[in-house]
Order: C-alpha cells, then structure tokens, then sequence
C-alpha cells in the first residue's frame, strides 16, 4: 500500500520512517525545502528506530520516498503536525499545511491527522481538509505522535473497521478524537516524567550507568516530548505537571556545575593541559564550558550532535576527556568506551 505522508517539521520524517519499516510504501512529502532535503539525509535522531543500512534499504526498495510534488490520488494520506511547538500554539503552522496538501489532492480513500494536538484540534483539522480539498475520504482517523514509537499510540476512526496501517501499527482506539488526543499528551507527559525521575536520580547519585544502563533508547526524551512538557507551563490545572520544564531546567543547572566541579578536580591532577572534548550542544552552551573553565589548565572543543556519528567517534583522538551535552544516550556510550572520564549533562 502507498501512504503519502505529508509534515512540515523534522517530526515527520521519524514518522514516515515508522510508516516505511512496518512495509508501507511511504512517500514523504514537505512544502519546507530544509525539511525535504534532511528526509533524504539518514540522521539516527530524525530517521528514528532505523539503522543507516535499514534506511538504504527502504530507499533502494522505494519504501521511503520523498517527493517535491504529491499525487493527485492516494489510498492512504496521513498529515503529521505539532500545534504546541516548543509549547507555543502553532496551529496556524498546521492549518497551512492542512490547506497545501489539501488543494493538491483529488482523491483520498482515508486520511489520518497524526502528531500533537491539543484537544478538538484534529476535528478542527478535518472540517479545514474537507473545506480546501476536492478530495473525500470515506474514512477519517486521528493517531498520536507515531515520530515516538513509545509504548501507546492513542487513535481514533470514524469506521468500524479502520485503517490496516493503523492496526499495523498497534493502535489503541478511543471513541472520540479528543479522548485520543488527550491520551497522546499524556502518553507524552508520562514518558517525559518516567525518563527524567531516572536523570534526577543519576545526577543525585553520581552514577552516569544508570542513564546507560536503564534506558532502551538512543535518547533521553525527543522534542515531542518537551513540546508537550512546555505547553503545561504555569497551567494551574495540573499540579504536578505545573512548571515541570522550569524544574527540568533546575536540574540541568545542578548537573552542569557537577561536571564542570569534577572536570576541575580531575584537571588539577593532571601535569599537563587537560584537553577536554564537549559533544552535542548548541555553540551556546558550549561558550559556557569554555568560559566557566577558562584560565583554569583545560583546552575545551565543542562539537553539534549532528556533526559526530557514532562510526567517527573512535577516531576523535587526543582528548583526556568528554561530556555529553544532550539528550543523546547513544553519544554517552559510545564515548564511554574511548574515554575514562566522561560526564553527561542532560540539556532541555
């Protein structure tokens, strides 16, 4: 079956790379130029859950395709959006492109709003599509943030006998689409507050195995789930969720002033210059290090995430020690086997 998959962010390639390795033959489709020429790149944090040689192997077998202009006729189209971008009400961003992709489709036999939306906002969506677009779906449905691939994908169908794609994938139905989008946040949420009690404890205990040892991903927690920390900001209904992203941040704080207290300590030690290598922040934080250990016998290299494969790492030879400055377990492990001083500082 060909499923068009059609996003506006990098989320969607996650999503249409899910698609792709449960044998969809999915086409990707983005009216952003930045995002369309990154589907094609095969990045583990965007192609999410698939190996490099996975990915040449759903190119080469036209799994996963990615096209600058969309057919006019689908089986199957989902639109993968994110209304609370960094917690910010961004459906405008999503009503765009439910109206692009909408004009250039005539016939849809079902389509599928998938991602993060607030509650009512996947109805809100569908009466746009059915408002821009000659097509009809005889079938309408609502997925979770698939981009994910956490335990639950919350789903909704206005058939009884929905979507083999759907029921591929595992979907839990409920029976409305704002039950199902309640589900996903807090399917989110819950995924977010697991993940970050394990980071507290490391932090208070000092023992970096536990971020290593615990988690079954490459990844602390993905932007979705920030999204969705972020957009209960100060909302008063949710006690415990309330401000969770200031108090994520305080834990940050703690585990910055941590390493860079034990990168000093283990520094002072040395007879030499002790050449420290910081992976997978912004240039931002990485000034930070280099100004909090300035003067004080460290030479500091900063590298992006995205700049660093796991394959090169071995190579990154000459440094006494690094820190992972990320949210990128894969980046911990790895450099723990090239280095006996490495710290991990947990960026939101």
């Amino acid at each position: 079956m060909k499923v068009l998959l059609a996003a506006m962010d990098e989320t969607g390639i996650a999503a249409a790379a899910e698609l792709a390795k449960n044998g969809f033959q999915t086409v990707f489709y983005t009216p952003d130029p930045y995002v369309e020429k990154k589907a094609t790149e095969y990045s583990p944090s965007l192609h999410r859950g698939v190996s490099k040689q996975e990915f040449i192997k759903l190119c080469v077998e036209n799994k996963f395709t990615v096209t600058r202009e969309p057919e006019e006729s689908y089986q199957e189209v989902w639109i993968t959006v994110n209304t609370i971008k960094e917690g910010r009400d961004t459906l405008h961003s999503a009503e765009n492109l439910v109206k692009t992709v909408g004009e250039k489709l005539r016939q849809v036999e079902r389509l599928t709003f998938s991602g993060l939306t607030k509650p009512g906002e996947c109805r809100q969506l569908l009466k746009l599509f059915t408002r821009s677009s000659a097509a009809d779906p005889t079938e309408t449905n609502y997925a979770g943030a698939l981009s994910t691939a956490g335990k639950l994908l919350p789903a909704w169908s206005s058939s009884e006998n929905p979507s083999p794609v759907l029921e591929k994938l595992g979907a839990t139905f409920f029976n409305s689409p704002e039950l199902a989008e309640i589900a996903s946040l807090s399917n989110l949420l819950s995924e977010a507050v697991e993940a970050w009690t394990l980071i507290e404890m490391a932090v208070l205990h000092g023992h970096m195995e536990l971020v290593m040892n615990c988690f079954t991903r490459d990844v602390v927690l993905y932007q979705e789930h920030l999204d969705a920390v972020k957009a209960f900001r100060m909302h008063r209904d949710t006690p415990l969720l309330n401000n969770l992203y200031t108090k994520m941040r305080k834990t940050v704080y703690r585990a910055e002033a941590s390493a860079l207290s034990q990168v000093r300590e283990v520094s002072r030690k040395y007879r030499r210059e002790f050449r420290l290598l910081v992976v997978g922040c912004s240039e931002m934080v990485g000034q930070r290090f280099v100004d909090a250990l300035k003067g004080r016998r460290v030479r500091v290299s900063v590298l992006d995430s995205e700049d660093v494969s796991l394959e090169k790492l071995g190579s990154f030879t000459g440094f006494d020690g690094a820190v992972v400055a990320g949210l990128r377990i894969d980046l911990l492990r790895e450099l723990s086997k090239h280095f006996s001083h490495v710290w991990f500082v947990p960026m939101v």
